[in-house]
């Protein structure tokens, strides 16, 4: 599966089916969005030195091939609307309505099923679980990282930094067991810093966060 369907099925809750990411949900999803393009070899960051482009921007790797997957292809198309992207920009520019993309992919696959309940006169959707079993997978694998020091994949790796960035590493690993939660958070920064997709979501994260705190005032 892709990263941003394992980071959206461990930001939902197995029994309830309720989003535990609130509205950064959509940019966390983003930035694992651009990992899997990362991966695919269509998307890489610039780095300090290369001819005319500033460091830290993201570009599409010319000569590679397209991805066949219609949710990745569509990702790309964005990106390449631009020569460069700030990474934050094409974050908060992935990230709209992303997860109404996401669900339905967790759907056909059986992992979960849209439940809808009526109160007050509002819809409130619901994607509690129908098969754990590949969010257990994914669960063994993030505790032998952090729990057991196993070494992590890559896959692993850039879960476990989407987790950290969006603020939700602690949540979905405790799960009541009293874990060592500043040792978790040590680790999931150690590993949102090697990916740039998940950095940048933490801090489009941290400027929408600023930005509401301010309007507040």
């Amino acid at each position: 599966m892709l990263l941003v369907e394992d980071t959206l099925l461990l930001a939902t809750t197995e029994i309830e089916g309720k989003n535990i990411a609130g509205g950064w949900l959509d940019y966390i999803l983003a930035g694992a969005l651009l990992i899997d393009l990362t991966f695919a070899g269509n998307v890489r960051i610039t780095e300090k030195g290369e001819e005319g482009v500033r460091a830290n921007r993201a570009v599409v790797v010319p000569d590679t091939p397209r991805p066949d997957d219609p949710l990745l292809a569509e990702a790309l198309d964005v990106v390449a609307r631009k020569p460069k992207w700030s990474t934050v920009n094409l974050v908060d520019r992935l990230a709209r309505g992303l997860k109404k993309k996401v669900y339905p992919r967790l759907v056909a696959a059986e992992l979960v099923q849209r439940s809808e309940r009526h109160v007050l006169g509002f819809t409130l959707v619901r994607y509690p679980a129908v098969d754990g079993s590949h969010e257990r997978e994914l669960l063994d694998a993030i505790d032998q990282v952090l729990l057991l020091g196993g070494e992590a994949d890559a896959h692993t790796a850039a879960l476990i930094g989407l987790l950290s960035g969006g603020d939700l590493l602690v949540k979905v690993v405790d799960r009541g067991r009293g874990i060592d939660r500043r040792a978790v958070k040590k680790r999931g920064k150690q590993l949102c810093e090697q990916h740039w997709a998940a950095k940048a979501a933490r801090e489009a994260i941290q400027q929408m966060a600023a930005a509401a705190a301010a309007g507040a005032h």
